[in-house]
């Protein structure tokens, strides 16, 4: 992947969660490879903490099946009373939520030059409900596969913390570029711009938001990440530009240890 500044900390999300993540900065291209034009399936049905989720499935080399599981809601919609606020985690639901499209981006201005010139793909709608999630990985094989679960990567996407979104970085390329690698790539939204960082300095909004969501991300895939064959202790945060400073500021603060 390019070189790469890392270091190792451990943190709790919450008082019974322990756990070592590592940090990685990195500029990183995945590519804007979407599935427009690839044939998938349906994949397995997942139980996480907040419901049942069927995303969509990829074969590879004939035998090297990839599940993507796409807009998972982590945090509640942040309207109304909870804008400018810290993130809520998502409600229950009942059924089995299809998750095999992209969630909508958080707001952005899409006039923004860089996305013209180094984006291509479907447009992808935008509304302030937005915290959503996206899951990729390789089928699990007990007592084939790692005995603790695949290593989990977590990609924050760049933007100047203004711009872009984790659809951006389609599906497809993913899915045949890491995870048939044996890795799990998780990639997040996060609130931008004004209603990500706007702070009065006061009560009224104190700022950050879009760093919460982060924090309130990993907290999700802590806690979900094993049921798609994942190791909860073996996850990684890298991002490009924003996204790695994001990376940088996650192993530095308090909140997210």
């Amino acid at each position: 992947m390019g070189s790469c500044h890392s270091s190792t900390s451990s943190f709790s999300p919450s008082d019974d969660i322990q756990t070592n993540y590592n940090f990685c900065i990195n500029v990183f291209s995945m590519g804007s490879c979407h599935s427009s034009t690839s044939s998938f399936s349906q994949s397995d049905v997942i139980q996480t903490k907040n419901g049942l989720i069927q995303g969509k499935s990829f074969t590879f080399d004939g035998d090297k099946e990839v599940a993507a599981y796409l807009g998972i809601p982590y945090g509640k919609p942040p309207l109304g009373e909870l804008r400018f606020k810290k993130p809520e985690p998502a409600e229950p639901w009942d059924g089995i939520k299809e998750c095999t499209k992209f969630g909508p981006s958080c707001p952005y201005d899409d006039s923004f030059f860089i996305d013209k010139v180094l984006y291509e793909g479907p447009k992808i709608t935008k509304s302030e409900d937005c915290l959503y999630l996206n899951v990729f990985a390789p089928k699990f094989q007990p007592g084939r596969d790692q005995p603790n679960g695949f290593a989990v990567m977590v990609w924050i996407h760049g933007g100047g913390y203004a711009v872009h979104t984790a659809a951006k970085y389609g599906d497809y390329g993913i899915c045949k570029g890491l995870c048939t690698k044996n890795v799990i790539v998780v990639t997040i939204n996060y609130r931008l711009g004004f209603f990500g960082f706007l702070c009065t300095g006061d009560e009224n909004a104190k700022g950050n938001y879009g760093m919460w969501d982060q924090v309130l991300a990993l907290k999700w895939v802590k806690e979900n990440i094993e049921t798609f064959g994942g190791d909860p202790n073996n996850i990684t945060v890298f991002g490009h530009s924003a996204g790695g400073i994001s990376t940088d500021l996650l192993a530095l603060s308090p909140h997210s240890r």
